[in-house]
Formats: C-alpha cells, sequence, structure tokens
C-alpha cells in the first residue's frame, strides 16, 4: 500500500514538472520560435483544453479497463509530448504536442484521485492536499530545470523512466468489456453540476492568480523570491488543509476555506494601494485557495466506484476549460487595472465557492 501511495504522489508530482515546465521557457521559445508570447500563452491554454479532453477520456478508461494502465499510458503521453517539444522548431507543431501533454497530465490527475479515495481507509483528504499541493512543487521544480536549456528533453525522459511505476500501483477498478461511457445513465446531475460550479471556482481562482502575479510583482518591483517563498507555503497549506477535511468534514472545511477565500480576496484588494502588504495578500491568497486541495479526492468520493473516474474528470471537465483554458484571458480581459482585475475574479470565485460547497454532498 506504501509503494503504491508513494508511486501515484511522484507520478502526480512529475505531472506537475511537465505541465508547467513550458512556462519558464516562454521567453527564450518566442525567440528561438520566432513568434509572439501571446501566441505560446495560447499555447499553454491549449494544454489545459487538451487536459479536459484527456481528463475525461482516461477517467471513463480507467472505469472500464483499469486504473494501472490508464494512468502508465496518460503518462507516458505527457512524457513523449514533452520530449518531443524539445526538438519542435515550429510553434504549430508545438501546439499538437502540448495539447497531448495536457492530454496526458490531466488524465494522470483525475485517475490518481480516484486512487487515493479508493485506495486509502482513512486519511485521503491529507494525502489528497499533499498531492495536489504537489503542483506547487512542480512549479518551482521547473524554474529549476529551466535553467538547463535541455529542460524539456530532461523532464520527458524522466516521464517515460518513471511511468512503469504505475504498475506497482493497486489496482482498484477494471471491468474488461464495459463500454468506458455506459455509466452516464447512472450519472447524479446534482452532484455533476454542484461539483462542476465548486471546479470552476476553483480552477479560475487559482489559475490565473498563480500565471499573474509575477507580472504583477514586477510592476510593483517586488522581490521575487517573496513569491517562491509563498509557492513553498503552498504545499504546507493545502496538505494541512486536507488534514483537517478529514477531521472536520469536507463540507465544512471546504466553507470554511471558502471564506478564507473571500477574506484573502479583500484584502488582495485592499493591497493594491500597498506594496508592502501586496506581499501579505499574497500569502493570503495562497492560502484561501487550499480550498482546492482536496477537491479532487472528495469529488471521487461523491461518485460511485464503477463511474469515478469518468465522474470526477466530468466535474472537473468545464472547470480546466474555462479556468485552466481561458481564465487569464478572463481576467485581463476586464476593463481595469490587472491587480483590480485579479481582485474581481478572486471575489467572484469566492463567493461561488462557498455558494457551491454549502450545496455539496458532505463526507
Amino acid at each position: 500500500m506504501r509503494l503504491s501511495i508513494f508511486s501515484t504522489l511522484l507520478l502526480f508530482l512529475i505531472s506537475a514538472i511537465a505541465v508547467y515546465s513550458i512556462v519558464p521557457l516562454i521567453p527564450s521559445l518566442s525567440k528561438e520560435l520566432h513568434t509572439s508570447i501571446t501566441t505560446l500563452a495560447l499555447v499553454v491554454s491549449l494544454g489545459w483544453i487538451g487536459g479536459a479532453i484527456g481528463g475525461l477520456i482516461m477517467g471513463a478508461l480507467s472505469d472500464s479497463y483499469g486504473r494501472r494502465i490508464s494512468l502508465f499510458v496518460s503518462v507516458l503521453l505527457f512524457g513523449i509530448g514533452t520530449l518531443i517539444s524539445y526538438f519542435i522548431s515550429n510553434v504549430y507543431f508545438l501546439f499538437v504536442t502540448w495539447f497531448i501533454v495536457g492530454f496526458g497530465v490531466n488524465g494522470e490527475n483525475g485517475i490518481s484521485y480516484a486512487i487515493v479515495a479508493e485506495s486509502l481507509k482513512s486519511g485521503r483528504g491529507s494525502i489528497g492536499g499533499f498531492m495536489q499541493g504537489l503542483y506547487f512543487a512542480g512549479y518551482l521544480l521547473s524554474l529549476l530545470f529551466a535553467l538547463t536549456h535541455y529542460s524539456l528533453l530532461l523532464i520527458g525522459l524522466l516521464s517515460l523512466v518513471l511511468s512503469p511505476l504505475s504498475f506497482t500501483i493497486q489496482e482498484t477498478r477494471g471491468r474488461r468489456g464495459v463500454s468506458p461511457f455506459s455509466n452516464f445513465s447512472e450519472l447524479d446531475i446534482k452532484i455533476a453540476i454542484i461539483t462542476s460550479i465548486l471546479a470552476i471556482s476553483a480552477f479560475l481562482y487559482t489559475v490565473p492568480f498563480v500565471s499573474l502575479i509575477p507580472t504583477l510583482f514586477e510592476i510593483d518591483k517586488i522581490n521575487y523570491d517573496l513569491l517562491l517563498i509563498a509557492s513553498a507555503l503552498g504545499i504546507f497549506f493545502y496538505a494541512l488543509s486536507g488534514y483537517i477535511s478529514d477531521i472536520i468534514g469536507r463540507k465544512r472545511t471546504s466553507i470554511i476555506l471558502s471564506v478564507v477565500a473571500l477574506i484573502a480576496s479583500l484584502i488582495f484588494l485592499f493591497s493594491l494601494y500597498d506594496k508592502n502588504l501586496l506581499v501579505v495578500s499574497t500569502f493570503t491568497v495562497f492560502l484561501g485557495s487550499s480550498f482546492f486541495s482536496y477537491l479532487g479526492v472528495w469529488i471521487s468520493e461523491l461518485y460511485p466506484p464503477k463511474m469515478r473516474g469518468t465522474g470526477t474528470n466530468l466535474s472537473f471537465l468545464v472547470g480546466r476549460i474555462i479556468g485552466g483554458g481561458f481564465g487569464v484571458t478572463l481576467v485581463t480581459l476586464l476593463p481595469f487595472t490587472l491587480g483590480m482585475n485579479m481582485s474581481v475574479m478572486l471575489i467572484i470565485c469566492s463567493i461561488l465557492a462557498i455558494i457551491s460547497s454549502m450545496m455539496s454532498r458532505d463526507l
């Protein structure tokens, strides 16, 4: 069991490194590929759209043919996609390969949530929170890999080398011969809608903020190292939130953290007029975002085992497209300053999170 969870966490971490690996390379890729940063931002967005599709397809396949083989294929996909991206000299090919990377990464993530929900009798929130917090670790490690010109090559190779760990994971599902999408007739529409709203609020709260806060720090000439510290603390915040959800319940924890997210959003709004407070408010927003930490495991727990992979990724589908694919664009299109736009989005998402958390089923 310990090996199974360890392998799940390690593969989740490498998926986070892979999905972030292109972000610190955007300035250099812009020069190498003779394209604009805006175009490369669309590459990142397309990765999220690929993730929404890949998560649903691979989740459904994992319900029908088993978690291990589906996880293995997902890791192979983002490993191959990252590896090929290193050799690409045309941005249009990069659109294709990064779609594949997103497809594989979110397929891996959705299956991992189901594995944690099914493998553990207790402590699922703690492990799920820590696992989601590995996205912060993935971001930090992607910055380290970016120090070398071979980062995409190394990350792709590392993903492929680690992919066989999928077969050390305890199999929790697999009904060979059953159509992957045969379970949709048993879908609980209410659960799907409420959890989809919660997922949208989580992605729109987190992804645009993490993507745009470095730019805001640069505009205000704030030490970028402070942002790295906030990212490191994010791992702790997420693990702690998952642990608390194991003690007092997912719903109650989510409501409390969503209120914290709203307070953090208001602090961030007022901090736009004080650079020193801006640093503090960034830490509070990272804390507030921890209602996202155990969300994948919680949603997996709400669906019956025979459609857990499908249902979980269905709930994340719209969140990945809107929050991940178009979240940054939506924020930048608002008619205010960058900081004000970010504040408005944070406040809206916090309110959505509070409402959807109150309507969700507890565990």
